[in-house]
């Protein structure tokens, strides 16, 4: 399975004390990626490989000015997004949506699988590929 989810990638809260009791905040990515996986058709519940890409926003500052705005900077980074989030934190709210969406029996199931944060030149977001394995 394959899927682009359109959107600005956000990492699991934290847990948070609210003086009597524990919750969990939830992000409108978090919404976004739950909605996607309940629409769709697939679920697993045996061991998988999950390959994620997220696509993180540019900054204004990677952008010339001007008539230029348009044009990266020559010291902008090219790829790899190597700023805040943390990639483990990205991952397990895809993940726990993944198993809130109902495609996923539980995040338990991901076996392998590699994850990549990238700067998005066109649209922001994020690619998962899911693949099944042979027990």
């Amino acid at each position: 399975m394959k899927t682009f989810i359109e959107g600005i990638p956000k990492p699991k809260q934290r847990p948070r004390w609210s003086g009597k009791f524990m919750y969990s905040p939830k992000t409108e990515w978090e919404k976004i990626l739950t909605n996607h996986f309940e629409e769709l058709d697939d679920h697993f519940n045996y061991a998988i490989q999950v390959d994620i890409k997220f696509f993180m926003p540019r900054p204004k500052k990677h952008y010339r000015t001007g008539k230029f705005s348009d044009i990266l900077r020559d010291d902008a980074p090219k790829t790899w997004h190597t700023n805040k989030p943390d990639r483990d934190n990205l991952e397990k709210a895809v993940l726990d949506c993944m198993t809130k969406g109902g495609i996923l029996k539980d995040d338990c199931i991901v076996c392998t699988g590699t994850i990549e944060k990238k700067w998005a030149n066109d649209k922001s977001g994020v690619y998962i590929e899911i693949w099944g394995l042979v027990t």
